[in-house]
């Protein structure tokens, strides 16, 4: 009894280390937006291949060894089998230490011809030099990690993400500063003007490596204060037996192929891109829409993606346990639930960032071209996309369902390199084209997902109504708030324009619903202001349901 009552110190819910995952993206992400406002977008281009690799290693160690380890913890430590436990981890420990050594040795090697033979970015394989010893020092985290979670201690992978990215994006704030100073420099001296962003981008790589290793200490100094501890449990358990040690490797075919298959197309689109801005003798016209892309386009929607994320996590969680006690009626309520929030969040949000792209471009980085805002506009509906997307994948790998996941990532992978072959190289769409493939390949695997998911479950999705008037109350919203765009903006500033038309078009939106009965009374009690739309719509007799 004390030693569950020590544990539970130590304890969070997996929703709660699912949202501290999803806002350490956040911040991971978010480092791209001082960086690209401070060096411009060509330091953005040296980053594009570090950080892909940087975020498929974390991708790998801290989901893929990480959840491999704690469902082989978690299994053995019910039955006292903490031997057992301590062996397979020490083996999941080495594989993924051997697996980053050898990912570094390859990627050091040809560093090279990756980032100058491939993506015509001079000296950037200094860059991705620069970064690999944070993939070294994140490999064995993931284990540890895995094991202390298995074992009972949770809070611990919580603090050690928020340390990575925190530390990551501290530093890179300090070091960019007398980088980018230094490198302006430089550029006057030897007239040219890539210098400040190549030494900017170069000190982002350190500032990882150097996150990488504050987190490392952490969680590798509180397991070596629980170690003692391990051992006691070690010594009362149950006596070793004979234990297969492919079981890691196993456990490994569940995520493994989603890391691989978003490292594939994401490498794939940059390589096809470059490849054509050298067809057309604009490499460096190239380069610099490619760091638009990654710094500016990408960050917006992603961090917007993971904040919003936030509010359904613990429902997906819940949906997964009702499921996997066959409870199929209360998980298709759930995923009822889910998708309706999806809708009535991400819809709204994504026609915002549609009508108002440039002022949220200006916002962020102090400047905002027509072509950047048409770009950030065309992709906005990715917003919505990708978060049914990442839910929908997130479910069928929970499942450890091997024959249904695999088709999902190879549909995905296969779908999305068809049509950028088309789009990109065939149409020469550029941007638009990335944009468009990515769009359109996860659109189809929502609407495959959702079809498989949804007859698993016995759920139909019969009330297209609410949808509609989502959709047109989106619409309207964000009509007032271009109009109001269009007319404060060069009379109070940036920054009261956006904080009149994000009020003006929820306030637009949310009367909309609630009179339109296009929103339950609960989910509109949750809302800012909820109440007082509930007296509202009770007044003019249009009452809500519950």
């Amino acid at each position: 009894m004390k030693k569950v009552k020590e544990k539970e110190k130590f304890r969070l819910r997996p929703d709660m280390l699912s949202k501290g995952e999803m806002i350490a993206a956040s911040i991971l992400v978010g480092i791209l937006f001082p960086i690209t406002r401070v060096s411009g977008t060509m330091c953005a281009s040296y980053l594009a291949i570090p950080f892909i690799v940087f975020f498929f290693a974390c991708g790998v160690f801290f989901v893929c060894f990480e959840r491999t380890v704690y469902k082989m913890v978690i299994f053995r430590t019910k039955r006292d089998q903490y031997h057992n436990a301590e062996s397979l981890f020490k083996t999941a420990l080495l594989a993924s230490f051997l697996s980053a050594v050898l990912l570094c040795i390859v990627l050091g090697f040809f560093a090279y011809d990756l980032m100058e033979g491939m993506f015509f970015l001079e000296r950037g394989y200094i860059v991705l030099w620069l970064i690999l010893p944070g993939v070294l020092l994140i490999s064995v985290q993931g284990c540890i990690r895995g094991y202390l979670h298995g074992l009972g201690y949770t809070i611990q992978n919580f603090i050690s993400m928020l340390i990575l990215s925190i530390t990551s994006f501290a530093c890179t704030l300090i070091l960019s500063v007398f980088a980018n100073s230094y490198g302006e420099k430089v550029n006057a001296l030897l007239h040219v003007d890539y210098i400040s962003r190549f030494y900017t981008a170069c000190v982002t790589s350190i500032a990882f490596s150097v996150g990488s290793l504050f987190s490392l200490l952490y969680i590798t100094s509180f397991y070596g204060t629980k170690k003692k501890e391990i051992s006691v449990y070690i010594k009362t358990g149950a006596n070793k037996y004979l234990d297969s040690k492919a079981e890691v490797f196993d456990n490994l075919k569940y995520t493994l192929p989603v890391m691989f298959a978003t490292l594939f197309v994401f490498l794939l689109d940059i390589r096809l891109f470059m490849s054509l801005s050298a067809k057309s003798d604009d490499i460096t016209g190239g380069i610099v829409d490619l760091g638009l892309f990654i710094g500016k386009i990408i960050p917006i929607l992603l961090v917007s993606v993971f904040i919003l994320s936030l509010s359904t996590v613990k429902k997906w969680y819940q949906m997964e346990a009702a499921f996997k006690k066959d409870k199929k009626d209360i998980a298709s309520i759930l995923f009822g639930q889910i998708i309706h929030t999806f809708i009535r969040t991400f819809i709204p949000v994504a026609f915002f960032i549609m009508f108002m792209s440039d002022l949220i471009l200006e916002l962020i980085y102090g400047s905002s071209e027509k072509a950047e805002a048409s770009l950030l506009g065309f992709f906005a509906l990715f917003v919505f996309i990708f978060s049914v997307f990442v839910f929908l994948m997130w479910f069928v790998v929970r499942l450890e369902h091997m024959m249904l996941n695999i088709i999902g990532v190879l549909s995905f992978a296969v779908l999305h390199t068809l049509s950028s072959l088309l789009l990109i190289s065939v149409m020469g769409k550029g941007l638009h084209g990335i944009a468009l493939s990515f769009m359109l390949s996860m659109l189809v695997y929502d609407i495959v997902f959702f079809k498989i998911i949804s007859s698993m479950l016995d759920f139909a999705f019969e009330d297209i109504y609410k949808p509609l008037i989502v959709l047109v109350g989106s619409i309207v919203a964000c009509l007032f708030a271009l109009i109001l765009k269009n007319a404060l903006r060069y009379v109070i500033g940036e920054i009261l324009t956006m904080a009149v038309c994000v009020i003006v078009s929820y306030v637009v939106y949310v009367v909309i619903l609630a009179y339109m009965r296009g929103i339950e009374r609960y989910s509109l009690s949750k809302l800012p202001l909820g109440n007082f739309f509930i007296k509202l719509t009770n007044m003019s007799s249009r009452r809500l349901s519950e």
